[in-house]
């Protein structure tokens, strides 16, 4: 019997078992609750996002609020779409979350594969590589704060935006077509709305 997988089918198996994986280590967070540290300032007691007209003047409050000392408006939209979805239910915001975290495991991984075969190494290592990498990101420890902790949104959107700002400039390496540069810079301007620290990626 000829159980070969080719190299397509061996990448999708390979970034659902990650998800898969990452998915179940977090779960647990969907349980906790709002913390008294921040999760009143961004979400609790923040009347900008419970607008929910989204309309010009609610868009100008987001994206010209300063909470906590930080702009970040994509954060704050995220908040206000679980908000008008879940209001104040902690498990809708923590949902959100963790959903994201998986999103950012996969996209390590695309990242970790397109990084290794751009040195000309084949694809099925490239693919075991790319796994073993996103399989670290995705379960590691340090994660926890930014899953688990509601307020924290504002790291695994900035990341998630900062993955696929990469992703596209490898693209357009790769290719020299301009519509993947716009997409890198589009990706990088949202990952900085969504957390000052996303201004390394140039």
């Amino acid at each position: 019997l000829n159980f070969r997988i080719d190299t397509k089918t061996a990448y999708s198996w390979a970034a659902t078992i990650i998800a898969i994986i990452t998915l179940l280590v977090f779960l647990p967070a969907i349980n906790n609750d709002f913390v008294s540290w921040d999760d009143d300032i961004y979400v609790c007691e923040n009347d900008i996002i419970k607008s929910i007209n989204f309309d010009i003047k609610f868009l100008k409050n987001i994206f010209l609020a300063d909470t906590a000392g930080l702009w970040h408006p994509i954060t704050l939209l995220s908040f206000s779409f679980d908000y008008a979805i879940w209001e104040l239910s902690p498990l809708g915001y923590l949902s959100t979350n963790v959903l994201l975290h998986v999103l950012n495991t996969i996209l390590a991984f695309c990242l970790t594969v397109r990084l290794i075969m751009y040195v000309n190494i084949k694809k099925d290592k490239a693919i075991l590589s790319g796994m073993l990498t996103a399989f670290l990101f995705g379960i590691h420890p340090l994660h926890v704060e930014s899953v688990a902790w509601i307020s924290e949104r504002k790291n695994v959107l900035c990341v998630f935006f900062f993955l696929l700002s990469l992703i596209e400039y490898l693209k357009y390496t790769a290719r020299s077509n301009k519509y993947n540069y716009y997409l890198a810079f589009l990706f990088f301007v949202l990952s900085s709305m969504s957390k000052p620290m996303a201004v390394s990626l140039p």
